[in-house]
């Protein structure tokens, strides 16, 4: 199981073992406005990579795509939420985290010798290696309350919108050509989507301790409506899967 996977199911475990342990005193919140900060551990993969062939006549050409990424896991920033009613609350946050993937591409011209023991067309390797940092907003509405009393009471609902920009996207391209020759550039890629919205909704659990201050893990799950990424052998997850914790004042 990978690492990711066993963070996410621990997590899980945490947030919905929590209410077994948690006492049942009477919370001090009466702040109309709350500010503080936010810390994810992304589970899901950012990018879906695969390895795609293509070929063409004029010229005779053979390709071979081959995509990887090893995009950070970690997002955070800063929170702010607005009570709108005794149970129903929004905010809005700012999290930031990194991406990068890689392509390579496997060029071989020509007709291929079927008699040869191994394929010996001149060979052209081009190797794209981008990063990018996705801001993140969620605009969320939970709704708290649902029992007034028991160990389940400080659980919510999580339901709304989060809006992706893409912004600094930088790339190094390399070439090897067939004759050892080589080339560099760093003309970055385009995104497919720069700005995109996706659907979010998850689950919390609330402690408030007498000071007023607030301790809220949460669990949240993206459905991106579009790809910000889009390549032959790279394509950005259109789901998103985390786990978090938060802290407001």
């Amino acid at each position: 199981m990978r690492l990711s996977s066993i963070f996410f199911s621990f997590a899980a475990t945490w947030l919905l073992l929590t209410p077994c342990f948690a006492d049942d005193v009477t919370e001090n919140d009466t702040r109309k406005f709350n500010f503080g900060v936010r810390a994810d551990f992304i589970a899901l993969k950012q990018f879906d990579t695969t390895t795609t062939t293509a070929s063409t006549t004029k010229p005779i050409a053979d390709y071979t795509y081959t995509g990887s990424s090893s995009s950070s896991h970690y997002s955070g920033g800063p929170v702010f939420e607005m009570r709108l009613t005794k149970h129903i609350w929004v905010g809005a946050e700012l999290a930031f985290h990194h991406v990068s993937y890689a392509q390579v591409t496997d060029i071989r011209t020509g007709k291929a010798d079927p008699n040869a023991g191994t394929d010996n067309r001149p060979l052209t390797i081009l190797t794209d290696n981008s990063t990018a940092n996705y801001w993140d907003i969620p605009m969320l509405v939970r709704y708290r309350g649902i029992r007034q009393s028991g160990k389940f009471r400080r659980f919510y609902p999580i339901g709304g919108a989060t809006y992706r920009h893409v912004g600094r996207v930088r790339t190094g391209n390399d070439t090897i050509n067939a004759d050892g020759s080589t080339a560099y550039d760093e003309t970055p890629d385009v995104p497919r989507k720069s700005n995109l919205f996706g659907i979010t909704a998850g689950i919390g659990y609330r402690l408030v301790d007498e000071l007023g201050v607030k301790v809220v893990p949460e669990i949240r799950f993206t459905r991106w409506l579009d790809h910000s990424f889009q390549g032959l052998a790279y394509t950005s997850s259109p789901n998103q899967a985390q786990a978090g914790i938060g802290i407001t004042f």
